[in-house]
């Protein structure tokens, strides 16, 4: 799992870009994480062998694959580089509107998100995001009784609110399925009490760079990203 992580937050160079070169599928990463550490933390402890049985898998949930090819990928990542430079210049500019085809290819494609291929895929529906995700646990096995998910995946697909406020970033779970089952109410009621994306906020450079954001909107099958001058 600390993979994951650091393919999704990158080091002290890539602060500034993660949003953009990830965008929301970064978030989506950093709530993958989260699902699968709090879902063990709060419920699975000391049911853990139930657990296993009921909510992991000995393979990775099978993704749709997306392919972009290298032209389409060329000219995505120059729309990033554009809008990454008149953040970091204070400019105007257009609001960066993103489909979930362009968000899977830059999983597909983009090398700090590769530990990721093959591991989410992203569908915009409506104003939400649904995001399918398979959470390799081989990283908690390493944590002493936690053994038993060694080689185990966690599967799963939730639909997810997302917006910007003053800078903040907040994400919430409205519905999630593990393994093709829904989580019981008393997890999912617990999850959608958090905003799932505050730990951004640790990162210093990404924190900024959400400060110079206007907003952050999901409708109609795409994601628009507002600078704080956007046009």
């Amino acid at each position: 799992m600390s993979e994951a992580k650091s393919a999704g937050a990158g080091g002290a160079g890539s602060g500034r870009s993660c949003l953009l070169y990830g965008c929301l599928s970064l978030v989506v990463l950093m709530i993958a994480v989260a699902l699968g550490t709090f879902f063990l933390g709060r419920y699975a402890m000391n049911r853990l062998a139930s657990f296993v049985e009921q909510y992991t898998e000995t393979t990775p949930m099978a993704m749709e694959r997306v392919e972009m090819p290298a032209e389409e990928y060329a000219a995505l990542e120059t729309r990033l580089k554009d809008f990454q430079t008149a953040l970091k210049d204070g400019r105007r500019i257009a609001p960066l509107v993103l489909t979930g085809s362009e968000l899977n290819g830059l999983i597909a494609r983009h090398p700090d998100l590769g530990a990721w291929k093959d591991r989410l895929h992203l569908e915009l529906e409506g104003e939400q995001v649904k995001g399918q995700v398979s959470l390799p646990l081989d990283e908690l096995a390493r944590i002493p009784g936690f053994s038993r998910l060694a080689g185990r995946d966690l599967n799963g697909t939730a639909l997810l609110g997302v917006r910007l406020e003053n800078g903040r970033l907040d994400v919430r779970v409205d519905s999630l399925e593990v393994k093709g089952q829904p989580l019981p109410d008393e997890v999912l009621s617990q999850l959608r009490l958090h905003n799932l994306a505050q730990d951004l906020e640790k990162n210093q450079q990404l924190s900024e760079t959400l400060g110079q954001l206007r907003s952050i909107e999901v409708a109609d099958g795409e994601v628009t990203i507002k600078a704080a001058g956007s046009e």
